[in-house]
């Protein structure tokens, strides 16, 4: 047990490193579970079903907590009645008086016996104890599913972040293209063509990266979904996770919401969510309700007795002489009930060194709960604070590209006309498509951004159901009040 919380600690204290062994076993675990196929077009949500349910080490939690399940009903069958019916043929019957006078082989019986538990505190022990077992795999593998997803969705974004620069960069090549017979037509000085010639260069390499790296997203999320992902499998874009309600309030308060108050309001809210719901912290709080349930196990040994009812009835059968057929007189029986209290006295205080260790362990417990707790609060914090600086960047960045852009057409014009420099007209050109390309990095940072939001709350809300999320918007709009876009 102290085996899977210093796992579960290891995925809040070590994020990274535990995301990338997730990430690793998706990649050479999906295609041994995931039937391969092609497709044309790929949803988030879709993507994100096919993972969850490739995940081996989501597999064996879920089979873990289907053993711990099992062991509820396991330690209840030892509340349910015994009964057993006997028939014997005895030798000699020294239970009835005139047993002398029959032959042995005819001393025939028919025997039932009834054993019932009344109450056993050992017994509702292991009970609760496979109740908390259970609860508490189905809390790791909550967590566990939700890493999954999360991964998915930082291998899909990248996938449509690259395509986003790889579809920049090919305007900018066919921007470039379109004034470089001007620039030779208005005879540009050799320093200009070496500036055009930067840029070029510049936005061939970034095109050739993005195809490079969309690929190996392709491959990755291929090896996670176990599907064949050509290059012209169509993504949706952003669309599942900003075009969601949820989501888009969200995007839409980061960029907007720059009061501090405002945003301290927010940050309160989404980690006093993340608190309340999550997985892991409550899988800490199952291991210590199971150890101290433990401890009252051991402590109630001495005060309180296992108690259980007994009755055995016993029916003789004669055998007619003439006949030779048997036959039960019902005043020739024997019967007994008996009631039994068991509890030990004294044990030469074995179970003291285990009151004790469990009561060690309940207080490393505590102390771990205390670092789960922080490092769940941290990773909110985090997450909101990257999403403030995402939304500030990206409300600059297209700023910055619409007047990039005005400038652009503006220097155009003037340079056709020759009232500028080419220098003038190649850097503007190369300004815009910088100013473009940032615009697809902060589009990509903000919904990075969300993505780490929805992990730490513990809901993803492009899979949530619609009144789940009607429920988080109502709360929010009277955590932050007039702000809400």
């Amino acid at each position: 047990m102290l085996r899977i919380i210093t796992a579960l600690l290891t995925i809040f204290l070590s994020v990274s490193a535990y995301a990338d062994a997730i990430q690793a076993r998706l990649y050479t675990y999906a295609s041994e579970y995931s039937q391969t196929r092609t497709v044309s077009e790929l949803s988030f949500r879709y993507a994100a079903e096919l993972a969850v349910r490739s995940s081996r080490e989501l597999s064996e939690i879920k089979h873990e907590r289907d053993e711990e399940a099992q062991q509820i009903d396991r330690a209840l069958s030892g509340l349910m009645p015994v009964i057993r019916a006997t028939a014997s043929r005895n030798n000699l019957d020294r239970d009835r008086p005139d047993y002398r006078e029959k032959a042995a082989q005819e001393n025939l019986n028919a025997k039932i016996k009834l054993r019932q538990i009344l109450f056993s505190d050992s017994i509702l022990a292991s009970r609760d104890s496979a109740e908390y077992k259970t609860t508490m795999h189905r809390l790791i593998a909550e967590s566990v599913r939700l890493d999954v997803i999360k991964e998915t969705a930082d291998v899909y974004y990248t996938r449509i972040f690259y395509t986003g620069l790889e579809q920049t960069a090919e305007k900018a090549l066919k921007r470039m293209n379109s004034i470089k017979d001007i620039l030779k037509k208005n005879k540009a000085p050799k320093s200009s063509m070496k500036l055009y010639a930067d840029e070029i260069r510049r936005v061939e390499n970034l095109l050739t990266l993005s195809r490079s790296e969309k690929i190996k997203a392709q491959d990755r999320l291929s090896a996670m979904t176990g599907l064949t992902i050509g290059a012209g499998c169509a993504f949706r874009n952003y669309s599942e996770m900003t075009g969601h309600a949820t989501l888009n309030t969200l995007k839409k308060i980061f960029s907007t919401v720059t009061d501090t108050l405002e945003r301290e309001k927010l940050l309160k809210f989404l980690t006093d969510k993340s608190l309340d719901d999550s997985a892991e912290l409550k899988a800490v709080d199952e291991l210590i309700k199971l150890n101290k349930r433990d401890i009252q196990a051991e402590k109630r040994k001495f005060s309180l007795p296992d108690v259980s009812f007994s009755g055995e009835y016993t029916q003789y059968l004669d055998k007619d002489s003439d006949t030779s057929e048997y036959s039960a007189d019902l005043s020739k029986n024997d019967w007994s009930v008996n009631l039994r209290l068991s509890m030990p006295v004294f044990d030469g205080k074995k179970s003291t060194p285990n009151i004790y260790a469990k009561n060690t362990e309940l207080l490393q417990y505590f102390s771990k709960r205390a670092e789960v707790k922080e490092a769940v609060k941290t990773r909110m914090e985090n997450a909101v604070i990257s999403a403030g600086y995402a939304g500030t960047a990206l409300s600059g960045s297209k700023e910055l590209a619409a007047s990039a852009a005005e400038k652009y057409d503006k220097n155009l014009s003037l340079y056709k006309l020759k009232k500028i420099r080419s220098a003038v007209l190649i850097n503007s050109a190369a300004a815009l498509n910088t100013a473009q390309e940032a615009v697809v990095r902060a589009e990509y940072e903000m919904i990075n951004s969300l993505t780490d939001i929805q992990r730490a709350y513990g809901k993803f809300f492009a899979l949530n159901e619609d009144y789940e999320d009607t429920r988080f918007l109502l709360d929010l709009q009277q955590s932050i009040g007039s702000q809400m876009p």
